[in-house]
């Protein structure tokens, strides 16, 4: 311990993220292990490998470490610890759910010991952490309740324009498709979706839909050449009208 003090710690570091810190500490400490053994004259990773052979080896399924404890949702379906607000799900609204407070993170389960969602734990007072995901599915019933929300703040720019220019039916169909996006991939490769479907003279969801399956399906790429030609050379027909 005293040798790792003083030479991964001296002088005192600082970082903003601990779990990438301790990444690096992983790194430095391989590399150390090249060196030979001041005293036994041997790589000191020859000598691991000969400790690890002869220890048992470890459980199949890792140790859970956290504390678990019952919390009732508010109407909103979110959950107050330590003074920090965490989202769950509007399924759980005014409902008893359980939470799992890791180090690093945190995770909220049903009464089933279902995972609802995970957040990074915040440390602090008065912090509030939103996933809107779980909240999309019930949005995307009401889709003009979008504008009013702190996702539709959230959202880049083009999917606010594109959503303040659609109509009732149109934006819930265009809802449901983000919500498929992001559920499957990430904002990021919805919003090239959106801007290669806008930059073509289109501006509805199935448009949207095809520029996804071109960028996440490879196959179906192969698939397009196929399809346009069978539209442009339409099969001739000859009917017998006898």
């Amino acid at each position: 311990m005293g040798y790792s003090r003083r030479n991964y710690f001296v002088p005192e570091p600082s970082f903003s993220d601990i779990e990438e810190f301790n990444q690096g500490l992983f790194a430095v400490a391989e590399k150390d292990h090249c060196r030979k053994h001041y005293r036994k004259g041997r790589v000191i990773n020859e000598l691991l490998q000969d400790d690890l052979t002869a220890m048992l080896p470890l459980p199949a399924k890792p140790f859970t470490i956290g504390r678990m404890q019952k919390l009732s949702a508010n109407k909103y379906g979110k959950v107050c610890v330590d003074t920090n607000i965490y989202s769950a799900s509007p399924q759980v609204a005014n409902k008893e759910l359980y939470m799992r407070l890791g180090a690093h993170q945190v995770e909220l389960l049903n009464e089933q010991y279902q995972p609802i969602v995970k957040h990074k734990r915040l440390y602090g007072q008065n912090q509030e952490l939103m996933d809107w995901l779980p909240y999309l599915i019930t949005l995307a019933k009401r889709p003009n309740a979008l504008k009013y929300t702190g996702f539709y703040r959230e959202l880049p720019d083009p999917w606010q324009d594109y959503f303040n220019n659609l109509d009732y039916a149109e934006k819930k169909k265009s809802l449901n498709l983000l919500v498929r996006m992001i559920t499957e991939t990430d904002m990021s490769p919805a919003t090239i979706c959106l801007l290669e479907t806008l930059d073509s003279g289109k501006a509805d969801a199935d448009s949207i839909l095809l520029s996804y399956r071109r960028l996440t399906e490879p196959t179906f790429n192969d698939f397009l050449p196929l399809l346009s030609a069978s539209i442009n050379s339409p099969a001739i027909y000859t009917p017998d009208l006898t």
